[in-house]
């Protein structure tokens, strides 16, 4: 109770919280040259701002994990920190996730009148196509070939039969994309 704590804030934070069995999960360090190390479990749910779905499922986006303090400056206090990131304990998701420290020149937050000391990471995703040419791009070229074939046939009901169910499955196969894609403005690599 009687050590000074840093007023440090998250940028585009959404959601902290501490998680508790019997009580509080964290650790104070007091190191030989004087630096105090404040260790702690925590979820924290941050906005990834920037994240552009044109070239979905062809995708990457860089979120950042920013922290600094809000009411001391830089020459007050120096955020640094250091991070470790086990890519084999991650669950599996769709995209392929990697973490990196923000660069050095980025590790200033300019605020109105003061700069600040920020630490941070940034998460690097790109999407994971696999399923995507497993279940669109192989499908439709199939049935696009298909459809080809069917030219070679003579013009009559069995070659309609054809061009229209390859054409109706093939525009379900677009609909049933759409409803799972990300909303984007423009048109995206998938349609």
């Amino acid at each position: 109770q009687h050590f000074w704590i840093p007023d440090s804030i998250i940028h585009d934070l959404v959601s902290f919280t501490k998680p508790e069995v019997l009580q509080e999960v964290a650790a104070l360090e007091i190191i030989r040259d004087h630096s105090l190390y404040y260790k702690m479990r925590s979820e924290v749910t941050i906005m990834c701002r920037g994240m552009v779905f044109w070239r979905y499922p062809l995708d990457h986006h860089v979120c950042s994990f920013r922290l600094s303090s809000c009411g001391y400056d830089a020459h007050q206090v120096k955020i640094n920190g250091q991070f470790s990131y086990q890519r084999s304990s991650q669950r599996d998701l769709q995209f392929y996730t990697d973490v990196r420290e923000i660069d050095l020149r980025k590790r200033t937050w300019h605020g109105e009148e003061k700069n600040y000391s920020m630490y941070g990471v940034e998460i690097l995703l790109t999407r994971s196509l696999t399923p995507f040419i497993f279940s669109v791009y192989i499908p439709s070229g199939l049935l696009v070939i298909f459809s080809l074939v069917s030219f070679l046939f003579p013009p009559d009901l069995p070659r309609l039969f054809l061009l229209l169910f390859t054409s109706l499955l093939l525009l379900n196969m677009l609909n049933t994309s759409r409803s799972s894609a990300p909303i984007c403005t423009s048109v995206t690599a998938l349609e």
